[in-house]
């Protein structure tokens, strides 16, 4: 329904000869929510003062501000033509009264229409509230008063001639998967009216639901069973999957299995099952339960764990605060018992015994804190200065064992294990301090003035000191103070004129020492090298100065060093002795016999082949054949084995020798031909019988030379000095002396390397012998 409406046109306003003017503007009454949804306008809505309509465009006539209502839009009222007759004819009547007075001819020809239709139907139809409409049935009485407010009147339909459809429109559900104009099927149906049509829509619709329920499972009928919360939460322990929504189906599921993530989809049959949408519903709230009863035992289980957990966090601080307590405690009694020594230092009647009795009480009732706060140091700093003037007039080579009382309950107060202590240098250690101040500076002193080819001295105070020293500060008095000045002496020492043998002051240091000797071994081996040249084998002096380095130099060199110079004169002595059974003189063998104990059991045995047994076969062949007596024989026989070593005399080789000379006797006393096999021969036979093996390797080891050896032995042929140099190394060979040259000898290599300058070159024996001599001429630029 369209009208025009002048409600409110005339308020606050004037007539002026023939026009209406407003003095004010007045504000409506804006739109509601719900009149703008269902696009009505209330009566009355105007005379409140609302309007959502434009604002029309506004003159101002001679200061009165006029309005234009020529563009303002068509005002949509929603109510029927029975409501506006009411309406009028309610309005007539208040005009009748004089209430509402319209002065225009507009408004009297309002009222007349308003008057001919309700004079039309004077009846009136029904009431919207008396008449029922069959789709009232469905919905409730808001339906009603929106459909009035629309303008909806008993028997008549919307629009605006009243024609509105009042039965539903009807249409047919589309089967699942066809798309729009498939095999041209009519989706809307004819009406009600056709029972033909009714029943296809009523199978249509039957089908539809068969369709749509794809989201429920077939429904077998088993055996109801009920799950209390208990149960559910011991079957599902265990597992870790909480609430999953499962929306791959047409319906939201809830999943708390995952078994049930896998299930197949069940083929949608025709089922007798009541309700099943309530089924599906149920247990769709039953799986929510479910769920939140896991929820909550997962919820209770962590709020048990965090109990747990501050229940520990509470210990914890509990002892942190017990700790922390003792702490305060500890400090309190170290402070007092510090602060004690202060004072008592302060007015000097602190002893050194109080000093040590406090702090050895500190370590013994707080071990850790005594570590931790480093109380040594402090102690070190108040003991210091006594114990230095308690050694201050020491002598240690005269006093040796002065001070140690007095060291040694410090050394336990102070010194820390070396796996406990904090201190990495060991002049940072308190002892390590305590001692070398105290103590280190007297010893050095006493080794300065300490006579090299005298040890014992000086070893007294070693050996007392070397439980109290530590083991870092006693070998550095082993290196810089005692290792310098012995092997000065070694060098300075003429084997020749000194008629005291070496290994008298030297021996004593081997304990000490170990490899610290081996440089002073090489020097004392070199120089008995240049003395054995000359020596004579009836001299027994050499004896006597080799045979206490034995068991010193290692057995290769000491063999090298018998080899060369002592069995060459032996094998000369062998040499010169003659075997006389009538007139027999021992003296050579005697000296050969003497370097039994030192002399390599090889040489000796080998020495003996060459130059005695031989020799010896002879005189006895000689003897026998002219037929002797044989007792003497056999006098003879055993005393010349009465003066071979029990060493030889266990020798196979040895006793091979000492058979052969048997089987002669044997022969001789039975009458038989005598036969004696020369050296070559008898040698031949028993390198074949036992010894062959042996004999090869034996032969193989003296063809055998190192090259250090050879330039050792061309040194000597030479006349030049040739000694290690201690605590020289270039690319990881030991340097040596030969003379003035410093040479390196590299074995694997088999080169000798000289030092010219900033350079090493390989040289041969006689470009190093050149060398030697330029330089000693001066003509040598190292």
């Amino acid at each position: 329904m369209e009208r025009f409406s002048t409600e409110g046109d005339f308020v606050d306003g004037e007539w002026i000869d023939g026009e209406f003017y407003y003095r004010s503007r007045r504000k409506r009454r804006g739109q509601t929510k719900e009149e703008a949804l269902y696009g009505y306008q209330s009566s009355g809505s105007d005379s409140d003062g609302g309007g959502g309509g434009r604002r029309g465009r506004k003159k101002r006539r001679g200061g009165i501000i006029v309005e234009d209502k020529s563009s303002k839009p068509v005002n949509f009222v929603s109510a029927s033509v029975q409501d506006v007759g009411t309406e009028n004819q309610a309005s007539a009547g208040d005009d009748d009264d004089g209430d509402l007075e319209l002065p225009s001819a507009l408004g009297k020809k309002i009222q007349e229409k308003v008057r001919q239709k309700t004079k039309k139907k004077p009846g009136g139809p029904a009431s919207s509230s008396s008449v029922k409409y069959v789709w009232q049935k469905h919905t409730s009485e808001f339906t009603n008063k929106m459909m009035s407010k629309m303008g909806l009147t008993g028997g008549t339909g919307l629009g605006k001639n009243l024609q509105g459809r009042v039965a539903a429109i009807e249409v047919k559900l589309r089967p699942k998967n066809m798309g729009m104009g498939y095999n041209d099927f009519q989706e809307v149906t004819t009406g009600r009216d056709d029972p033909a049509a009714a029943t296809e829509s009523e199978e249509v619709a039957h089908r539809s639901r068969a369709n749509e329920q794809l989201w429920m499972k077939k429904n077998k009928k088993k055996a109801k069973t009920f799950v209390s919360a208990e149960e559910l939460l011991s079957r599902q322990q265990g597992r870790t999957v909480g609430k999953v929504l499962d929306m791959t189906g047409p319906q939201v599921r809830v999943v708390t299995d995952m078994k049930d993530l896998n299930a197949e989809r069940m083929v949608v049959e025709e089922d007798d099952t009541p309700m099943p949408e309530l089924q599906h519903n149920l247990k769709l709230l039953v799986d929510l339960v479910a769920s939140d009863i896991q929820q909550y035992d997962s919820r209770l289980r962590h709020d048990k764990q965090t109990i747990a957990i501050l229940e520990k966090d509470r210990d914890r601080l509990q002892k942190e605060l017990e700790l922390q307590s003792r702490s305060l405690e500890v400090m309190h009694s170290i402070t007092s018992a510090i602060e004690g020594v202060q004072q008592e230092a302060a007015s000097r009647r602190l002893t050194l015994d109080g000093l040590l009795k406090t702090f050895a009480k500190l370590k013994a009732e707080f071990p850790e804190e005594y570590k931790l706060w480093n109380l040594s140091a402090l102690a070190l700093s108040h003991a210091a200065p006594r114990i230095t003037s308690h050694f201050q007039a020491w002598q240690p080579l005269l006093q040796p064992s002065r001070g140690v009382d007095v060291l040694l309950p410090w050394m336990e107060l102070l010194q820390e294990q070396e796996e406990e202590a904090i201190f990495t240098e060991v002049d940072t250690a308190p002892y390590s301090r305590l001692v070398m101040e105290t103590v280190l500076p007297h010893i050095n002193r006493a080794v300065i003035n300490w006579e090299a080819r005298e040890p014992e001295p000086l070893l007294r105070v070693l050996e007392v000191w070397e439980k109290l020293l530590p083991a870092s500060v006693f070998q550095s008095v082993l290196d810089s103070c005692v290792m310098p000045k012995l092997r000065a002496q070694v060098e300075a020492w003429d084997p020749l004129q000194d008629t005291v043998p070496v290994h008298h002051w030297v021996h004593p240091w081997l304990p000490l020492l170990g490899s610290r000797m081996d440089p002073v071994c090489d020097t004392i081996r070199w120089k008995l090298n240049s003395v054995l040249q000359a020596w004579d084998p009836s001299d027994v002096s050499a004896y006597l100065m080799l045979s206490p380095w034995h068991s010193v130099f290692d057995a290769a060199s000491w063999e090298q060093l018998l080899a060369r110079n002592i069995v060459p004169k032996l094998k000369v002595a062998l040499e010169q002795l003659e075997i006389n059974p009538a007139q027999q003189r021992l003296e050579p063998f005697s000296w050969v016999m003497a370097w039994a104990p030192v002399m390599p059991l090889r040489l000796m045995i080998r020495m003996l082949e060459e130059k005695f047994f031989p020799k010896w076969h002879h005189a006895l062949f000689a003897w026998l054949g002219s037929n002797p007596d044989f007792d003497e024989v056999t006098q003879w026989y055993q005393g010349w084995k009465s003066v071979l070593p029990a060493e030889l005399l266990a020798n196979d080789r040895v006793r091979w020798q000492l058979n052969g000379a048997l089987e002669m006797m044997n022969q001789a006393v039975e009458g038989a031909p005598l036969v004696m096999r020369d050296a070559e021969q008898w040698q031949q036979q028993f390198v074949e019988k036992k010894f062959a093996a042996v004999a090869v390797a034996v032969a193989e080891a003296e063809a055998e030379m190192s090259l250090k050896e050879v330039v050792e032995s061309f040194a000597q042929e030479k006349d030049v000095q040739f000694l290690p140099k201690p605590g020289r190394l270039h690319q990881g060979l030991q340097v040596y002396g030969f003379g003035s040259v410093s040479i390196a000898v590299d074995n694997h290599k088999q080169a000798v390397l000289a030092q010219a300058g900033q350079k090493w070159t390989s040289v041969s024996l006689e470009q190093l012998l050149e060398i030697h001599h330029a330089r000693k001429g001066g003509k040598w630029n190292s």
